[in-house]
């Protein structure tokens, strides 16, 4: 075979490679959209019903990553900005993260703690506002290097940065913008492992040690 045949022989195995891995992806998890579970999470919050056990249920098949969606934008919007509400959003997202670490699909958490409501008007406004932004951000979830992804490595990695950033937000929250930096983190190593896409979750990685090292050189170095 002539040296341009067999480069087209490899392309076409990386294609076929790359498409059994989506796949075996897609039926695990469905399809990503962030617009959507935003908008669901609106229409309950709306209802007056938002709290974690719906959002257990609107994420639904999408894993733990898509747990972290609701924590990060809380913070991430003017409800952040209320003393104490960074605090209990880090606590949710540690209690994610060590299911992560000990391997679970789903969280567990005692019926009378999966009732806590979050505030439900606010929630609603802040929920509104971002769902147009959402819909750009799906145009960047497609599937990339799933097996990745996917690994017991990449969910360990994940899991050890969401810790990290949740501690330092207990820590440390009380600067003004610092929780906002570290829910970014959270939430690209989020949207990467419910999107499987392995970009998202090294942004997050590479995002999550910078502002670790970050505080540490300015707070106790």
């Amino acid at each position: 075979m002539p040296p341009d045949g067999k480069r087209q022989d490899w392309r076409d195995r990386l294609r076929r490679a790359r498409a059994r891995a989506v796949e075996r992806a897609l039926e695990r998890q469905p399809p990503f959209s962030l617009a959507e579970i935003v908008t669901r999470l609106a229409e309950a919050a709306e209802a007056g019903r938002l709290d974690i056990a719906c959002l257990m249920e609107i994420t639904g098949r999408r894993g733990l990553g898509a747990m972290l969606l609701l924590p990060c934008l809380m913070i991430l919007s003017p409800i952040g900005l209320i003393p104490g509400v960074p605090a209990i959003m880090a606590l949710l997202m540690m209690v994610v993260a060590l299911h992560m670490a000990v391997g679970a699909r789903r969280l567990w958490l005692p019926p009378r703690l999966a009732r806590v409501k979050f505030p439900q008007d606010r929630m609603t406004d802040g929920l509104r506002r971002i769902a147009p932004h959402a819909a750009r951000v799906d145009g960047w979830m497609t599937v990339r290097l799933a097996p990745i992804a996917d690994s017991r490595i990449a969910t360990l990695l994940a899991a050890l940065a969401i810790l990290a950033m949740s501690l330092l937000i207990l820590a440390v929250g009380f600067v003004p913008g610092l929780p906002a930096l570290m829910a970014v983190a959270v939430l690209l190593c989020g949207l990467g492992l419910a999107a499987h896409n392995s970009l998202f979750l090294i942004a997050g990685y590479a995002f999550a040690a910078a502002i670790a090292m970050g505080v540490a050189r300015v707070f106790w170095l």
